[in-house]
């Protein structure tokens, strides 16, 4: 996906390189010479800077049509964008560090084929002058740009910067206290250790969901007060016993109400440690993304947003970008 942020204020930035409007077979005859991209691949690294979606699959040279895609971008910046650009101001995000990582090597590699001088060494040998004030592109992974975010703006919603991030071990180690001084009756049968497990993680899952507990309480009284009121079978004029293998069905909402009240002891926890973990970061970078200052400051940094592995079951991601 491919998104073009405008700014009130044009200034040239550092490091930005001087397009020459090469066509995408020209500059893929300087990256690899003979190996020119497929017809769809040059759409997309050709493409304009329209919101666009791309779908493919895994082998179909996604790694190399976005590093293709960041050299087209920048060598037709003026084009584009109406000036020269510096590669930090296309941002890149994708699911993982190691497609981040990859992703990153690859479009540096690819700039400094595309612009950079070959010079000869004493010993005979060539390679490529870098430009040292040129940056490389930003290349994160969503949960390190959220973490960026949050980290840069979090006071603006209460969120303290300098919080820590805890690691799995740590959420686990925090559920564990939490639970053991639980003193009311959770009405469920679910051994300790499930519930332990199941808690940091049925948090996370209503934040990236944008959903709060008040919320899913409400939903679940009402969801189990039209069960209740359901017959046994139709026709029946009253409510009736559920069978068993249904009845336990509903018993687990039953069992995630109760479950609700531990988790605003468990966030309250992480509020009053000034701790965070991935999804607190995330949630964070959501609400930060609705004021209108940081979209300000946002697009100002970041001419192109390219969106890697996008998410788009994830409510979260879908409100960011």
């Amino acid at each position: 996906m491919t998104a073009p942020l405008e700014r009130e204020q044009a200034v040239t930035a550092v490091g930005a390189i001087a397009p020459q409007r090469r066509t995408v077979a020209a500059l893929a005859e300087i990256v690899s010479p003979g190996q020119h991209p497929t017809d769809e691949q040059a759409r997309i690294i050709g493409a304009g800077t329209e919101p666009t979606l791309v779908v493919a699959g895994a082998g179909s040279g996604k790694t190399e049509t976005l590093s293709m895609r960041i050299v087209y971008l920048l060598d037709h910046a003026d084009e584009l964008f109406g000036e020269p650009i510096s590669p930090e101001e296309i941002l890149c995000l994708t699911f993982t560090r190691k497609a981040a990582a990859e992703i990153a090597a690859r479009a540096e590699t690819r700039i400094s084929t595309v612009w950079d001088p070959v010079v000869t060494a004493p010993d005979g040998s060539e390679r490529r002058a870098r430009d040292p004030e040129r940056p490389a592109p930003t290349v994160a992974t969503y949960n390190a740009y959220a973490a960026a975010l949050a980290a840069e703006h979090g006071l603006r919603v209460g969120v303290d910067p300098e919080s820590t991030v805890l690691t799995d071990a740590a959420l686990w180690q925090l559920a564990a206290r939490t639970l053991e001084a639980w003193t009311a009756d959770l009405g469920i049968d679910s051994a300790p250790s499930t519930v332990r497990s199941a808690l940091p993680r049925l948090a996370a899952q209503l934040r990236e969901h944008g959903v709060t507990t008040a919320q899913l309480r409400t939903w679940l009284d009402e969801a189990l007060g039209r069960i209740d009121a359901l017959p046994k079978k139709n026709g029946d004029a009253e409510p009736g016993r559920m069978t068993q293998a249904l009845g336990g069905r509903i018993a687990k909402l039953r069992s995630l109400r109760a479950v609700a009240d531990l988790i605003d002891d468990f966030d309250a926890r992480k509020r009053t440690g000034a701790l965070l973990d991935f999804s607190d970061q995330v949630a964070t970078a959501v609400r930060l993304a609705e004021i209108p200052a940081v979209q300000q400051i946002e697009r100002s940094r970041y001419r192109a947003v390219l969106l890697d592995e996008f998410q788009d079951t994830s409510p979260a991601q879908l409100r960011l970008f």
